[in-house]
């Protein structure tokens, strides 16, 4: 025969239940920035923006009425991005420090814990662009035009260095001129302009070839396009399966309270009952 269930035994099923609904709120929140890190700003219609590579810096400090108008390469998306970067690299850093603390202290749970929360933050920070702390720059169209010297129509001539004729070409691209923008990018690489991200990326789009490549990279290498996709989609499925999840452990968790509360109040009655027969 079983035995039957106590109040303690429903006390059990409640906290592994509280257990549980914490893993899915942190896989909630794991899938959500791992779908953010996933964004990929221009994937199938190109570049919106004008990305300025390293040898333009220069160019852009000596024009500081630019300084208003530069922002971060891919936009909204990209600026988004950053900052789930900065916040993934403060996490680990307290994380870091949760650690050292739990180790003098000799506090188990809060080291394997942080030690969990370290190792997130660094698998969820690739070394993409708009991550890091000084991500690449860019401009609008209109604003590229400006900075290199242009009017607000037509195209020079006889231009050799590969960061102008990047730029010229990403003007001509914005501005659905796409042949232009072939010829201006003809030749050029992600090394030839000093960026082996975000370059290597628009040049697919410029030159008018198929978009294989992403701007999701870790130390191991770039993403294919498709890999990219198909991850963003797989991690926007689990999400939702841990938030149903989450939802779901919560409400009977509830449920489990509310019979142990009935339950310790009808006890308490009885005991009390008891000592007044007695």
């Amino acid at each position: 025969m079983a035995r039957p269930t106590t109040i303690d035994d429903l006390e059990r099923r409640r906290q592994r239940l509280a257990a549980l609904t914490y893993a899915a709120a942190g896989a909630v929140l794991v899938g959500i920035a791992a779908s953010v890190v996933m964004l990929q700003a221009g994937a199938g219609a190109g570049p919106s923006d004008v990305h300025l590579p390293e040898a333009m810096l220069p160019v852009l400090q000596r024009n500081s009425a630019f300084e208003p108008e530069v922002h971060i390469a891919g936009g909204a998306i990209a600026a988004l991005q950053n900052r789930l970067g900065v916040a993934l690299l403060f996490s680990g850093l307290v994380a870091m420090g949760v650690i050292a603390w739990a180790l003098v202290k000799r506090r188990k749970a809060a080291a394997k814990y942080a030690m969990f929360c370290l190792i997130g933050c660094n698998v969820l920070r690739p070394v993409s662009p708009p991550m890091q702390i000084a991500p690449p720059r860019a401009v609008d169209a209109a604003s590229a035009r400006r900075l290199i010297g242009l009017g607000p129509r037509g195209w020079p001539s006889g231009i050799d260095r590969p960061e102008v004729r990047y730029v010229l070409a990403q003007i001509a691209f914005i501005e659905g001129d796409r042949m232009r923008a072939m010829q201006f990018s003809a030749g050029l690489t992600g090394s030839a302009l000093a960026s082996p991200i975000e370059a290597p990326f628009r040049l697919q789009f410029l030159q008018n070839s198929a978009p294989t490549r992403s701007t999701v990279c870790y130390p191991q290498g770039c993403f294919s396009e498709s890999a990219r996709g198909s991850l963003q989609k797989l991690f926007f499925i689990l999400t939702l399966a841990a938030l149903g999840m989450g939802i779901g452990t919560f409400r009977l968790r509830l449920m489990l309270r509310r019979r142990c509360e009935r339950i310790g109040a009808l006890r308490d009655r009885l005991i009390e009952r008891q000592r007044v027969f007695t």
